[in-house]
């Protein structure tokens, strides 16, 4: 992500989620193969109720892709955090095909779980050219719309979405660890320092590090804790 957001994701502790009529493919959601406006326009219509209740958070299976570095990470001058996500949260894996599915006008007509299974498929379904993002998906509830007109996720204390690594280029990544302290504090220094940022003097410690960003804004934020692993 942009360097900025993500130093402020990090200080905040929470995440922007993702509203379904504003995801960066305009075909999410619109996987169906029909020729009758009438469906296609059904699909549409759940597109945008869903839109009003539910968002999602977005994540990949890996840090090292350069061509996501260019997408969303600034033009590899972003970071990218990692996050260790439980199982019970019932994070899905995108599927990507190269064909449309044939509409499922029955769930479509009726409320329910078989409604809901069909659309959580549309919502993790993709063309196989994406492919490359290695996407996986946590659909959640749209509670509180901060001042910006924008919903987030918040990561503070939370047992099932941990930040647990942060990238700054798709070869480098930081988590600590009491054998590679002093060659981290090496390497971040360096590289940060490079991004216009800097690491706090105040001492090293292996579960905490307090990276500033422009200091003419002075925005600070301090990573703590991080998993040791």
């Amino acid at each position: 992500m942009n360097a900025k957001y993500g130093l402020q994701a990090i200080r905040r502790q929470r995440l922007k989620i993702a509203r379904i009529t504003e995801l960066n493919d305009p075909f999410e959601f619109l996987q169906v193969a029909s020729s009758d406006p009438r469906t296609r326009a059904r699909y549409q219509y759940v597109k945008r109720a869903l839109s009003e209740y539910m968002g999602l958070l977005c994540f990949s299976e890996s840090w090292r892709n350069p061509v996501q570095w260019s997408h969303y990470a600034q033009s590899h001058r972003g970071v990218c955090l990692g996050f260790d996500v439980a199982p019970s949260t019932d994070i899905r894996k995108v599927r990507y095909v190269a064909n449309r599915i044939s509409p499922n006008l029955r769930a479509m007509r009726e409320d329910g779980p078989a409604a809901f299974a069909h659309m959580l498929e549309l919502l993790t379904l993709k063309f196989e050219h994406w492919h490359y993002e290695q996407e996986h998906r946590l659909f959640v509830r749209l509670a509180d719309e901060d001042k910006s007109g924008m919903y987030f996720f918040s990561f503070a204390g939370s047992p099932d979405v941990k930040l647990s690594e942060v990238s700054w280029e798709p070869t480098r990544r930081f988590r600590p660890s009491r054998s590679s302290k002093h060659s981290a504090d090496e390497v971040l220094r360096s590289r940060l320092t490079r991004r216009g940022w800097h690491l706090g003097h105040s001492r090293w410690s292996h579960s905490e590090i307090r990276i500033y960003g422009d200091r003419a804004e002075n925005e600070s934020v301090c990573v703590s804790p991080l998993s040791k692993r």
